[in-house]
């Protein structure tokens, strides 16, 4: 009986060792043609976590853009480990940086065989030089019209608001309440019916005279100053709007799949115009 037990657990530690065997294949690395990682996949794991095929880690674009889809392409030996060629169809304002494969050691870091599908692409993405300059003036005329927009705020709490006139009739020569001319009237003189009746001080008409004449530049700071917030912050929703919808496109462009019946990503002939093959180069890394 105890013969028995012994035999039924070796073979079921022998079963379960070629359902580990099977479940986790090691391969020799050196051997790997050709890697095809996709956005929003993980790799296999034995050891450690899976981690994306493909992920950004840096750049001046940085996590801007995503390829659909990368292939990467064994180059060979440096000595030390594999090089790899990987190419992948993005807007031309983007391009592959630095990039690495990293590839989990089927026993350990160091491990000439490698679990099979452990394999992912860390990136960095950068600007192409054209757009790059582009981006770069856009900011440049931002930070120009916020810096004169200060000053002029500042310059309106400097300056201060005019203050209007003294109340009162505007005097020339003439007595009060007379705007202007040599003295009051002769006697017994009577002002014709399409002359308009004299200003006097008390006279609120007064007020409304010397308010559309005499202060006419007067500084009104509540309007002033709303209508350079208001232009402010105009500008800047239309750049932040811009630059939404840029992403966006890029976001459309690539994610969109359009009609397949092979699997293949159609392009159409307005976006493929915008588009161009990067190329990058780099080595292993293993975990």
């Amino acid at each position: 009986m105890v013969r028995l037990k012994v035999t039924h657990l070796i073979a079921l530690f022998a079963l379960l060792s070629v359902a580990t065997c099977v479940s986790y294949r090691k391969i020799l690395l050196s051997q790997v043609q050709v890697l095809t990682l996709s956005n929003g996949a993980y790799t296999t794991a034995r050891r450690g976590n899976p981690i994306p095929q493909i992920k950004c880690i840096g750049g001046s674009a940085y996590n801007r853009f995503t390829p659909k889809s990368v292939q990467c392409y064994n180059r060979g030996s440096d000595g030390v480990d594999v090089q790899w060629e990987c190419k992948a169809d993005m807007p031309k304002k983007y391009r592959f940086g630095q990039i690495s494969v990293s590839c989990e050691g089927f026993d350990h870091p160091g491990d000439p065989y490698v679990l099979h599908g452990s394999c992912g692409l860390e990136y960095n993405l950068e600007y192409n030089d054209d757009y790059k300059s582009s981006d770069s003036s856009d900011s440049v005329l931002f930070y120009i019209v916020l810096i004169l927009f200060a000053l002029f705020i500042v310059y309106i709490f400097i300056r201060g608001p005019v203050r209007d006139a003294p109340d009162g009739g505007f005097n020339g020569h003439g007595g009060p309440g007379y705007p202007g001319g040599g003295g009051p009237p002769p006697p017994g003189f009577h002002p014709p019916p399409s002359a308009p009746p004299p200003y006097t001080s008390a006279d609120p008409n007064t007020k409304r005279y010397q308010s559309s004449s005499g202060t006419a530049g007067a500084y009104e700071p509540g309007f002033w100053t709303g209508a350079g917030l208001g232009a402010l912050g105009g500008y800047m929703f239309g750049s932040s709007s811009n630059q939404r919808r840029r992403y966006q496109a890029d976001y459309d462009t690539y994610n969109d799949p359009g009609p397949s019946t092979s699997g293949a990503y159609h392009r159409s002939s307005s976006s493929s115009n915008s588009t161009h093959t990067s190329t990058g180069f780099g080595g292993t890394s293993r975990r």
